[in-house]
């Protein structure tokens, strides 16, 4: 496989392939990726208070797409204290990067979940600014933070703050986003993350999309009717704007910081399809759900597709 070895935020990835957020939450989930053919493993999204997430119905997968209002469900920042030493020792023993997904209401909680991943030594935070099924404790829905420019300065800047005071300098740092729709502010975004004093070393790019709505055949809503239904659309409906989302990336940011594509990737072939929009690393993340659980079995399935590809082109 030494084809499909890749560089990425100081990471050396192999396969360049790795399960998403929002898959792998504690110690038997993070067993279960860490034995799989995954490139990194990725921890959370991890919230301050954690929670179980929105209640009743909260993900439904077919062959056309995902739609889910999870809610971020996680341990919080107390139980990953306890379990998250554990998870970036045995990443390490396995020579396998493990990334901390954080996810804050505000630059403070950012900042405190950055001092954890400091403190169990993990390989790179995922600064998740991107989630669209976040809410509050007065109940009302959080701020997607990566469509505010100073936002996001404020959130890198305690981020940046912490692995530079707290000796976590070698810990790595990207930042995950939603899809924007507007290049101009698009371009602000990325010009704030280019900030050389911030070091982020890559974009995770895209999020799944805020809004989606869909019915039973009955006409009830699908998902959380106590949120009028409203989840996040992922799957192979995004594919082609995951696609077009990175190579908008590519040509915004700086050539140092690195893309890592994700949305509606199921075979190899679309794989091989983000690496030509430029992206240089993939996560899967509705793949990996579609049982209703957490199933590692298309990681491998994709990784081989995807050296089959490479061995054919190579041959040619």
């Amino acid at each position: 496989m030494s084809q499909l070895v890749r560089n990425v935020a100081r990471m050396q990835l192999e396969p360049p392939i790795m399960n998403g957020a929002g898959t792998c939450k504690d110690m038997d989930d993070f067993d279960l990726v860490m034995a799989s053919t995954a490139g990194a493993v990725v921890v959370g999204s991890a919230t301050i208070n954690g929670g179980t997430g929105n209640a009743g119905n909260v993900f439904d997968w077919d062959e056309r797409r995902s739609l889910n209002s999870l809610g971020l469900p996680n341990p919080g920042l107390v139980a990953y204290g306890n379990i998250l030493v554990d998870m970036a020792r045995k990443g390490r023993l396995s020579n396998k990067p493990v990334i901390f997904s954080i996810a804050g209401t505000d630059p403070d909680d950012y900042r405190k979940l950055a001092q954890l991943a400091v403190m169990a030594n993990v390989s790179c935070v995922e600064v998740n600014l991107g989630c669209p099924n976040k809410y509050l404790t007065s109940g009302k829905l959080a701020r997607i933070a990566c469509y505010d420019p100073c936002l996001v300065e404020s959130i890198l800047r305690e981020v940046r703050s912490v692995l530079d005071e707290k000796g976590g300098s070698s810990i790595s740092l990207t930042v995950k986003v939603s899809y924007f729709p507007d290049r101009v502010l698009m371009d602000e975004v990325a010009s704030v993350i280019s900030g050389s004093t911030y070091w982020v070393g890559a974009v995770v790019a895209i999020n799944t999309l805020a809004n989606a709505l869909a019915f039973t055949p009955s006409g009830r809503h699908r998902l959380v009717p106590q949120f009028r239904g409203y989840s996040g659309l992922g799957g192979r409906a995004v594919k082609e704007i995951g696609l077009g989302q990175v190579q908008l990336w590519r040509d915004m940011l700086v050539d140092q910081i690195r893309i890592i594509g994700v949305g509606g990737i199921s075979t190899g072939r679309d794989v091989q399809e983000y690496f030509w929009a430029g992206a240089d690393a993939v996560q899967v993340t509705s793949e990996l759900l579609k049982d209703g659980r957490l199933g590692v079995a298309p990681l491998e399935r994709i990784t081989s597709e995807l050296v089959d590809i490479m061995d054919g082109h190579l041959q040619a």
